[in-house]
């Protein structure tokens, strides 16, 4: 369980722990309980339960949760996009390419190009990136 600041919110999840210390983590596993109760998934919540843990100060949290905002807002975007067959993508433009794209590095990505979370579940319920 990875307990949030005020020790009363926790989040369970299972993972494989991959090279480098990655953990590659079920998305559908994932769980938020604080007090016994289950609560919904936000992920907002998420940074602002773990900032001091994740060393964001006081300064810096409202441009990483304005990030995650516009990560999780260009990926939904995408999700409501057709996707392109590769033989039409060669000869795309560049937006298109751009809008084709939902995965990136295998790291959280806290830029709108960069979302690590393409799944079609992040719009219904926001997740936090996802750590392949």
């Amino acid at each position: 369980m990875v307990r949030g600041d005020d020790g009363l919110t926790g989040y369970t999840f299972t993972a494989v722990l991959r090279a480098l210390d990655h953990w590659q983590i079920d998305a559908d596993s994932i769980t938020r309980h604080r007090d016994g109760v289950e609560l919904p998934l936000e992920a907002l919540d998420f940074f602002i339960e773990l900032r001091t843990s994740l060393g964001l100060s006081e300064e810096i949290l409202p441009v990483y949760l304005e990030e995650i905002s516009s990560t999780l807002s260009g990926t939904c975007y995408k999700l409501t996009k057709p996707r392109l067959p590769v033989a039409e993508l060669i000869d795309a433009g560049f937006q298109a390419i751009e809008t084709g794209m939902t995965e990136d590095t295998p790291a959280s990505s806290p830029t709108t190009g960069g979302s690590a979370s393409a799944s079609t579940s992040i719009c219904r319920t926001p997740r936090r990136p996802r750590t392949r």
